[in-house]
């Protein structure tokens, strides 16, 4: 049986999309053409003025009912217009839809809109996507189950280094293609989010802990900046929007020519904000899209020197 919860959302997504794309109507024909009553339709929409959409500036749903019995609706400006999905979107929507054929495959709708995902995506029907799982998913899934505290090498992509901690798993979740466990960190004492790919060692200490409330929170909630973290303000090319896409960005400013304060070479392009720990992964970054660090001003010859670095790789005879 779905979910009363489930099936009010799902009414609500489609009614909201639909004034979105006709624009205002009245209340009892909306009632009348999504099969539920007026009562419990302002209900739905009493509550949709307390929510928020994340990823979109203009986040909140604004839904009115005039005194004429007239529902206006102003929504994000993305349930107004089709939805448009990068590549890596797509392609994770269709490994999603096709897991979800291989548990019921009598889902013709499914299989059909997967069909047409795949074409328009290139991708041969046949092809079949196996994920290894990470070598301590087990582990860190049992110590979730029995309040184990574990000993971790873990080797973080922000700062290039291996680091050994206590850790007490919390929740393991998969996330974005990749398995994470919200866990608390002894090292920091925080809660914090560890890639179960990047663990290299993994032991039980022999202790427990004692779960807490925290064990409740959502692995799914924006990742919140570190204490250290840096503000750093870059210039990246116009043939590296990917960027955008590939890491969070707290702000993107389009330039027609090159910031007064960017350092010398950088052509047309835009500015960038992105909150990073270390240099390590951020030098990595700038070398591929090959863009300059504008603030802060000790950092800007990142690039330079990553590549440098890269070259010299190569001169070594070793």
């Amino acid at each position: 049986m779905r979910n009363p919860v489930e099936g009010r959302l799902q009414r609500l997504l489609a009614v909201l999309a639909w004034l979105a794309s006709e624009g205002p109507a009245p209340l009892a024909d909306l009632a009348a053409r999504f099969d539920v009553s007026t009562h419990q339709l302002t209900v739905d929409f009493e509550l949709a003025n307390l929510c928020e959409l994340p990823g979109a500036p203009d986040g909140m749903i604004d839904v009115l009912i005039d005194d004429d019995g007239w529902v206006h609706v102003d929504p994000p400006h993305y349930l107004a217009r089709q939805p448009r999905l990068t590549r890596q979107e797509g392609f994770a929507v269709l490994t999603t839809g096709r897991a979800a054929l291989g548990l019921d495959p009598t889902l013709a709708d499914l299989e059909s809109a997967m069909a047409k995902l795949a074409d328009v995506l290139g991708i041969d029907a046949d092809l079949a996507i196996d994920l290894d799982p990470p070598p301590a998913l087990e582990l860190f899934r049992r110590a979730v189950d029995e309040h184990e505290r574990l000993s971790i090498t873990y080797w973080s992509a922000w700062r290039d280094e291996r680091t050994t901690r206590e850790v007490d798993p919390l929740l393991v979740s998969f996330l974005d293609g990749a398995w994470y466990c919200l866990a608390a960190d002894h090292a920091s004492g925080e809660l914090r989010r560890f890639r179960l790919d990047r663990v290299q060692d993994a032991a039980p200490t022999g202790e427990t802990f004692a779960p807490t409330g925290t064990a409740t929170a959502d692995l799914d909630a924006p990742f919140d900046a570190p204490a250290q973290a840096v503000a750093v303000r870059v210039w990246l090319p116009e043939d590296a929007r990917w960027v955008a896409e590939y890491v969070p960005l707290t702000e993107v400013v389009d330039a027609v020519a090159a910031p007064a304060q960017a350092p010398p070479g950088c052509g047309p392009g835009y500015t960038a904000t992105v909150t990073t720990v270390g240099t390590s992964f951020l030098a990595r970054l700038l070398v591929r899209a090959r863009g300059q660090v504008i603030d802060p001003p000790d950092w800007r010859d990142l690039t330079r020197q990553a590549a440098t670095d890269i070259l010299a790789g190569y001169d070594d005879p070793a």
